[in-house]
């Protein structure tokens, strides 16, 4: 119910290690993709984090100040434990057509769970489930609201990236079968404004 939600929100969950935990969540709402034009924000508030402190904002360090707040996850910190954890590779773009909020960097190697594709919503439920068996103290009601948020991001985060401008560098990208998710650089990634973080040298 919503009350149980509101209360669990409210309650410290006590969280042994919050890489794991915070690694379980991301396997609810992402899904691994080797499509490089599959992107999500790194930053901002269509990121993965924005949506992991909307669900459990009592577990999230929601200032970007330098302190550290025992038993709470802040931004960087969640970005590095999905990295490290869930397989997302960091993406530099010069282009401004995606989200002001996401700034320049971007996330490859994941892709958002779309609710409304009924794989996708398989997947997301039987994820979840998995993770209340692991924290049994996450109340069902927390399936709906993950749900509703996934909606918002997903619906939004598809009009962005369907912008003219993005269009047209997603395009070049998958016109090349030389593009590769292992933050090589090639034409077609240069062309479209595109950077790894690790690049190397042409693939031929």
């Amino acid at each position: 119910t919503k009350s149980d939600l509101l209360s669990m929100q409210k309650k410290d969950l006590k969280v042994k290690d919050a890489k794991d935990f915070c690694a379980a969540f991301v396997d609810i709402v992402t899904q691994e993709s080797k499509v490089m034009t599959d992107l999500t924000a790194k930053n901002g508030d269509e990121s993965v984090f924005s949506l992991f402190a909307a669900v459990f904002p009592q577990v999230c360090k929601l200032s970007d100040k330098r302190q550290r707040i025992k038993s709470k996850v802040g931004r960087a910190q969640f970005n590095k434990i999905i990295m490290s954890r869930c397989g997302f590779r960091t993406l530099r773009t010069r282009l401004k057509a995606v989200s002001k909020s996401a700034g320049c960097w971007l996330f490859q190697g994941r892709r958002w769970l779309n609710p409304s594709d009924t794989e996708d919503l398989s997947t997301i439920t039987n994820q979840f489930e998995k993770f209340r068996t692991k924290y049994p103290i996450i109340p069902s009601s927390v399936l709906p609201l993950i749900l509703d948020l996934l909606k918002s991001f997903t619906k939004s985060w598809s009009n962005k990236m369907n912008s003219i401008n993005f269009r047209r560098a997603l395009a070049e990208l998958k016109c090349s079968g030389r593009a590769k998710l292992d933050g090589h650089k090639d034409k077609a990634t240069i062309a479209a404004g595109f950077s790894g973080p690790d690049a190397g040298p042409d693939t031929p």
